[in-house]
């Protein structure tokens, strides 16, 4: 398996989120590595899963070596607007903005926000979203005018 997940000890687990079933996400990201390969959008998506098991089982650090992983090699085959990069930036800035990772997932969320709006337009909802989440991120940086004005942004288009 190229895409890996460090799996010498079993995960944590987590009070707050129930422990997802890692080993057999991991035996099924072999077997999509080993009939599609590492970069195949199918493996990527398995990829996924387990980098949210993983965040799931409290396993953060793991999370997101897969996730950087991942986004790396779905960036080998894919445009930027893929559907499947969205999900895993958008994973990866919930994990970091949990970490306190505050400009990390801010950084990532602009991302997202462009990529939205290149996508979708200005208007669309998945844009919005995507805004409002950096909005939040940005409160939390303290940086209240540009987040306000993002939260106008989002209200007078909803």
């Amino acid at each position: 398996m190229v895409l890996t997940a460090d799996s010498a000890d079993p995960p944590s687990g987590s009070k707050e989120r129930p422990v997802a079933n890692v080993p057999r996400l991991m035996m099924e990201l072999d077997q999509h590595v080993a009939r599609f390969g590492p970069d195949h959008p199918e493996a990527i998506a398995v990829a996924h899963r387990l980098a949210v098991g993983f965040w799931c089982a409290g396993e953060l650090d793991r999370a997101i070596g897969i996730l950087n992983e991942a986004l790396q090699r779905i960036r080998l085959w894919t445009d930027p607007n893929d559907p499947l990069q969205f999900d895993l930036l958008g994973t990866l800035a919930e994990i970091l903005a949990e970490q306190g990772r505050w400009e990390r997932a801010a950084g990532i969320h602009r991302n997202i926000v462009g990529l939205s709006i290149t996508r979708h337009g200005e208007a669309h909802p998945s844009t919005l979203a995507a805004k409002g989440d950096l909005a939040l991120v940005l409160f939390e940086l303290g940086h209240d005018e540009e987040a306000a004005r993002l939260e106008d942004q989002v209200y007078s288009r909803a």
